[in-house]
């Protein structure tokens, strides 16, 4: 159930890799891949601590541990302060 979180999130990852790359020259495109794929599965979960120790064993690296962590503790948060925010409904007649 956490493939097509981990792969959107992967492709978002390194768009945003390709776009940065542009203006900041190479840069490591896999690294945002699995930063991105951590953030979705995290935020769609809600599960920040799991986002960042999944992608962590599935990448056999423990040095992304710290940019993942944030990135997904940043994607939970979002997600969080967006549930909030009272959006329009024109179905809901309670207004």
């Amino acid at each position: 159930t956490f493939a097509p979180s981990l792969k959107v999130g992967a492709m978002l990852g390194a768009l945003f890799a390709v776009g940065t790359s542009l203006g900041l020259g190479p840069i490591n495109i896999g690294f945002y891949s699995i930063v991105g794929a951590a953030a979705v599965l995290a935020g769609t979960w809600r599960v920040p601590l799991t986002g960042a120790v999944l992608l962590c064993e599935i990448s056999h690296n423990y040095d992304f541990l710290l940019p993942l962590l944030l990135a997904t503790v940043l994607a939970v948060f979002i997600v969080e302060r967006a549930k909030s925010i009272e959006t329009f409904n024109p179905l809901d007649k309670s207004h």
